[in-house]
């Protein structure tokens, strides 16, 4: 059997992939996000042929759609048995996303731009609805030497993280949807039912990739998101709520609170690790 898991970055597919590997035979030929960067295509055509030659082995592979690495036309994955699409609430991802950019952005090696970021988020965490989440991105964009106007923004994001991701879904025949909140829940029937696999419990992600890892549950936006931010993003992803959550709302929560474990704690812990990588020295405790 031949499994493809496809999904954008902070959807899940980490756990997901950690979990069918641990179900799938011990001889299963695994494949995390080949053909990423600027030799997809070279590499994914390696793929492909290493799979040809493998047809008797079980794989497994994690592709992460329209990262801004990747080449825009993806091949259809006719190759696997299952093609499996994970979705997740865009409201939670663009949240996680935003706070999981920080490792990869070159200012986290900057203590002084780091070390202000941490502060926006802290002072997020003290008066939620006193910081939008606008503001945060605006902060990344300009600390990262990436000014672009607000407008242009959003409709880059838009591109990327809605209109794609839906022409993609449009496009590649037999996609079996599989959503964020479910692998949360650890409910895997939809998975159980299509693929025969017996899938229980929370998935193992590696010590290496812990840096995923946040806050594992859903519905935070309503506490990070402000009145201003839902004016700003609900026209680029009710699209996507249409398709894959046609009951969601809008409304906030009333009385916010943001856990610093799962927002400037977190930040501060992925960039501690960019900062360990690169030979700097750590943030210190005190913006915590």
């Amino acid at each position: 059997m031949r499994v493809a898991i496809l999904g954008l970055a902070k959807t899940g597919t980490t756990a997901l992939y950690s979990k069918l590997l641990e179900a799938m035979p011990e001889s299963t030929d695994s494949y995390f996000e080949p053909g990423n960067r600027l030799v997809w295509k070279y590499r994914f055509r390696r793929f492909l042929e290493m799979m040809k030659v493998r047809q008797s082995r079980s794989v497994v592979a994690k592709f992460i759609l329209f990262n801004r690495h990747n080449n825009r036309h993806i091949a259809p994955f006719g190759h696997f048995d299952h093609r499996i699409l994970i979705v997740r609430d865009p409201r939670d991802r663009l949240v996680s996303a935003l706070l999981y950019w920080a490792y990869h952005s070159a200012f986290s090696l900057e203590t002084r731009a780091a070390n202000n970021f941490i502060a926006m988020i802290q002072k997020k965490e003290r008066d939620p609805l006193g910081v939008p989440l606008i503001d945060l991105i605006k902060f990344l964009n300009l600390a990262s030497g990436h000014p672009i106007t607000l407008d242009d923004w959003l409709e880059s994001y838009a591109d990327r993280s809605i209109n794609e991701p839906l022409a993609f879904a449009d496009a590649v025949p037999g996609l079996l949807n599989f959503g964020y909140e479910a692998l949360v829940d650890h409910d895997f029937t939809v998975l159980t039912q299509a693929t025969g696999l017996v899938l229980k419990g929370e998935a193992y992600v590696g010590q290496g990739l812990q840096r995923v890892v946040r806050k594992k549950g859903y519905g935070d936006w309503k506490n990070w998101f402000t009145p201003h931010d839902v004016t700003l993003f609900r026209p680029a992803l009710q699209p996507y709520l249409d398709r894959y959550y046609p009951q969601a709302d809008w409304d906030l929560e009333t009385n916010p609170k943001i856990d610093p474990a799962h927002g400037s704690v977190y930040v501060r812990r992925i960039m501690n690790e960019a900062r360990s990588n690169a030979g700097l020295p750590l943030l210190h405790l005190e913006n915590q």
